[in-house]
C-alpha cells in the first residue's frame, strides 16, 4: 500500500497489506497520505512487512483501529496518531515509533515474537507516552526505550509476561553516559501470566543500569556515578522481592539476578530495576551476592560461583549463578557435586551462566526448583553450559525447564567419578574413601556404560562389564599398568548390551542369549578382557531367531567369554534397482544390517525416494526389502544409504477404546518412550 497522499478510510473493515510505504521522497512527519477509520465499528489494519523495512510519513488515526504489525522486517512510522481503544500487535520483526510518531490507545498493546521501539533519538522527542496506557504483554517480545539528548522519560501502562524469552531495554542517547543524557522509562507494573515458562532480561545501552540520573545530594558529599548519565526502568506497582531478587526468571543483561528498589538509595542514587551485586561509593544498593560458597549455600543465599568446585552435597538455595564474564580461557570449569544421589534444589530456578570464553559443565547429582508442582527451573545461559547430572521433579510433582539466554545448553547425564586402583593386567578398578566420590560407592554406574576417556591406565571406550561391589567395576580391557593416582573420568550413557557367561565353540557360529534380550543383524560382537574363548576379527550379528544368535564367523577359540554387542551405525552399499511406484527392492540375500526401522536414502545414478522413507520388514533369506513408501521414479542409484538403526517401528493396528497397538518390530523399544 502506498499512500502518497489523500486518506484511505477502512470504514470499519479489515484490511491486509504486504507493505505499508509511499512513493514520496518526504520521510518527515505528514509527508505522505493517511489512514483512518471513519465508521463508529472497529477496523482492522494488518501490514505483513516481509521484504525490505520500510517507513511510513503518514499518520494512521481516527477511530477505533487495530493495528498489526507482522513479519521478519522493520516498518518505521514518524507521524503522530491514534487508535482509539483498537488494540496494537507487534508479530515478528520491528515497529519503530519514531519522531513525532505515536500510536496512542487504551486498548492492548501486544508484542508475539516481535519488538516495539519507542525512539526519542530521532528529529523530535514525544514526552509522556508514545502508545497510551493501554496494557501491554509480551511473549517472546521486546520492548525499547531509545531516549532523547539530556534528560528524557516514557511511560507505558501495565506489562504482563506471557511466555517465552523476553527483553525491556532503555537505552540513552547516543548509546553511552558521555552524552550527558539520562533517561527513565516507568512500567505501570511487571506481572506475569498463567505461562510460568516464561523469562525477561532488563537491558540498557549505556552508563548502569539503575543507577543515579540527574544531580545528587548526600552527607558523604560523594562521587554521583557517571555524573548521573544512567537509565532507569522503574515500576509503578513496585514488584515483590524472593530472598532480594525479583525471581529466577528476571535478569539484568543476563549476567546479573534483576533487583527491584523501591526508594532512592541516599549514598548512590541508585532506583528502580538493577543488577544484584552492583556497588558503588561502598554501597551494594540492590544487595550483594551471599558470602556462602555453594558447598556452604544455605535456602536464602543467592550463590555466587566464579571458579570450578567439587564435592557439592545436598542443600537448598534462593538462586545460584556462574559470574565470571572476564573469564578468557577456552578450558571449561567444572561444578562437580559428591555423588549422583546429591540434590541441590533451588527455591526461585533461578539458574545462570555468565563465563565468558569458558563453557560450564555440571557433573553429577540432581538439581531441582521450587517445592510445589509446575515449579520451574530457569537456566539462563550467557555462556555454554553442559548439564551432565540430572534435573528431576520437586517432592510436590512436576517440574518445567526453561532455556533462554543466547548460550548453548546440552542435556546428558553422565556420572563423573574418582577412581583409587587400577590393577595389572586386570579390568577391575576400585573406588575408595573421601577422596574419589565422597562417599564409598560407585553410585550411577550400571553394566554398558562406556569410559568418555582414559583413567587409570584403562584405555577410553572401555565398557562396564561388571559392577562387583560398591566400590569395584570391571571394563572390557584391562589396565595397561597398575596404578594407585586419583583419577576421575565421565562415563558415557549405555549403548552396549553386555552377556557375561556366554559359552563359545569353534564348530558353531551360534550363541544363546536370555530371553528378552535386544540384540539384532549388524550389531558388531566382540569379547570382553578375561574371556578365554575369542572371536573372530569384525564378529557380526547375521540373525536372530528367537534366543538364538547367528554370528556372522566361527569363533577362532572356545571357552567362557563375556560378549559385547555394540550399535549398527550408518551403512552403505551399492545401488539397487528401484521401480517407480513400487515400494520393494531386492539385496543379496544374508546382508548384514539392515533392520526395520532404519532411514533409507539415496545418492547418485538414477531412481529416487521420498523423504524419510524407512525399512518396514526384510526377508533375508531372499533379500526382499519392503520401505513405508514407493520409489518415486525408476533407475539404479549409485550408492544406497542405512541410517543407524533408532527407535523407530510402523503402527500396524489399533483397536478402539484399547491402549495397545500392533507394530512391525518392538526392536529398540523400551517402557516409557513417547509415541509420534
Amino acid at each position: 500500500l502506498n499512500v502518497n497522499g489523500g486518506t484511505l478510510d477502512l470504514n470499519g473493515n479489515t484490511q491486509a497489506f504486504r507493505r505499508l510505504t509511499q512513493f514520496t521522497s518526504s520521510v518527515y512527519a505528514n509527508g505522505s497520505g493517511s489512514v483512518t477509520n471513519s465508521s463508529t465499528s472497529a477496523a482492522t489494519l494488518i501490514v505483513a512487512q516481509n521484504d525490505a523495512g520500510a517507513n511510513f510519513s503518514g499518520a494512521i488515526s481516527g477511530g477505533n483501529i487495530n493495528f498489526e504489525k507482522q513479519g521478519l522486517n522493520t516498518l518505521t512510522l514518524v507521524a503522530a496518531g491514534n487508535l482509539g481503544n483498537g488494540a496494537l500487535s507487534v508479530r515478528g520483526g520491528a515497529l519503530v515509533l519514531r519522531d513525532d510518531a505515536t500510536l496512542t490507545t487504551t486498548g492492548a498493546v501486544a508484542m508475539h515474537f516481535g519488538q516495539l521501539t519507542l525512539d526519542n533519538s530521532g528529529i523530535s522527542r514525544v514526552a509522556g507516552s508514545r502508545i497510551g496506557t493501554g496494557a501491554l504483554s509480551l511473549t517472546g517480545g521486546t520492548l525499547s526505550f531509545l531516549a532523547a539528548a539530556g534528560s528524557d522519560a516514557q511511560t507505558v501502562g501495565a506489562v504482563t509476561i506471557q511466555g517465552g524469552a523476553n527483553v525491556i531495554n532503555n537505552s540513552l542517547f547516543a548509546g553511552g553516559p558521555a552524552s550527558g543524557s539520562s533517561s527513565l522509562l516507568t512500567l505501570a507494573s511487571l506481572t506475569r501470566g498463567s505461562a510460568v515458562q516464561s523469562t525477561v532480561n532488563f537491558t540498557h545501552t549505556g552508563g548502569n543500569l539503575g543507577g543515579p540520573i540527574g544531580s545528587l545530594v548526600n552527607s558523604g558529599n560523594t562521587q554521583i556515578l557517571n555524573q548521573g548519565s544512567n537509565p532507569q526502568i522503574a515500576l509503578t506497582s513496585a514488584p515483590s522481592m524472593t530472598n532480594g531478587i525479583i525471581g529466577g526468571w528476571a535478569v539484568v543483561n543476563g549476567a546479573d539476578w534483576a533487583v527491584y528498589r523501591s526508594t532512592v538509595d541516599p549514598i548512590t542514587g541508585a532506583f528502580g530495576v538493577g543488577n544484584m551485586g552492583f556497588s558503588f561509593n561502598s554501597q551494594s544498593p540492590f544487595g550483594a551476592y551471599s558470602a556462602n560458597a555453594i558447598t556452604a549455600g544455605i535456602a536464602t543465599d543467592n550463590i555466587s560461583t566464579a571458579a570450578s568446585t567439587a564435592d557439592i552435597t545436598t542443600r537448598t538455595i534462593n538462586s545460584w549463578a556462574y559470574r565470571n564474564s572476564g573469564n578468557t580461557s577456552t578450558t571449561a570449569n567444572e561444578i562437580k557435586m559428591r555423588s549422583l544421589d546429591q540434590l541441590v534444589s533451588i527455591s526461585t530456578g533461578g539458574l545462570l551462566v555468565n563465563n565468558g570464553s569458558a563453557a560450564v559443565n555440571f557433573l553429577n547429582g540432581r538439581m531441582t526448583a521450587g517445592t510445589s508442582a509446575n515449579s520451574s527451573m530457569y537456566v539462563f545461559a550467557n555462556t555454554t553450559a553442559q548439564f551432565l547430572n540430572r534435573f528431576e521433579n520437586n517432592g510436590g510433582g512436576m517440574v518445567h525447564l526453561v532455556k533462554s539466554g543466547p548460550g548453548s545448553v546440552t542435556l546428558r547425564v553422565e556420572p563423573r567419578i574418582t577412581f583409587d586402583a587400577s590393577f595389572a593386567a586386570s579390568g577391575a578398578v576400585d573406588t575408595l574413601g573421601a577422596n574419589s566420590t565422597g562417599q564409598s560407592g560407585v553410585p550411577g554406574l550400571v553394566v554398558g556404560m562406556s569410559l568418555a576417556g582414559a583413567a587409570m591406565n584403562v584405555a577410553s571406550g572401555s565398557i562396564i562389564t561388571q559392577v562387583n561391589s560398591g566400590t569395584r567395576v570391571t571394563f572390557s580391557a584391562n589396565a595397561s599398568s597398575a596404578t594407585a593416582t586419583d583419577a576421575d573420568q565421565t562415563f558415557r550413557a549405555p549403548v552396549t548390551q553386555v552377556l557375561g557367561n556366554q559359552t563359545l565353540s569353534t564348530s558353531a557360529a551360534t550363541v544363546t542369549v536370555p530371553t528378552g534380550t535386544i540384540v539384532y543383524p549388524g550389531m558388531t560382537v566382540t569379547a570382553a578382557a578375561g574371556s578365554t574363548g575369542v572371536l573372530a576379527a569384525s564378529t557380526k550379528v547375521l540373525s536372530v531367531s528367537g534366543t538364538t544368535v547367528t554370528l556372522s564367523a566361527n569363533p577362532t577359540t572356545a571357552g567362557a567369554a563375556t560378549l559385547l554387542f555394540g550399535t549398527v551405525g550408518d551403512q552403505t552399499s551399492a545401488g539397487v534397482a528401484l521401480t517407480a511406484g513400487s515400494n520393494t527392492f531386492s539385496v543379496a540375500a544374508n546382508s548384514i544390517g539392515l533392520n526395520v526401522g532404519q532411514v533409507v536414502t539415496v545418492t547418485g545414478g538414477t531412481g529416487t525416494l521420498p523423504t524419510d522413507t524407512t525399512i518396514t520388514a526384510y526377508d533375508q533369506s531372499t533379500g526382499l526389502v519392503t520401505l513405508s513408501a514407493n520409489a518415486l521414479t525408476s533407475g539404479t542409484p549409485a550408492t544406497m544409504n542405512y541410517g543407524a538403526l533408532t527407535e523407530r517401528s510402523i503402527i500396524t493396528s489399533t483397536t478402539a477404546s484399547s491402549t495397545t497397538a500392533r507394530v512391525l518390530s518392538s526392536v529398540g523399544m523400551f517402557v516409557g518412550q513417547p509415541i509420534q
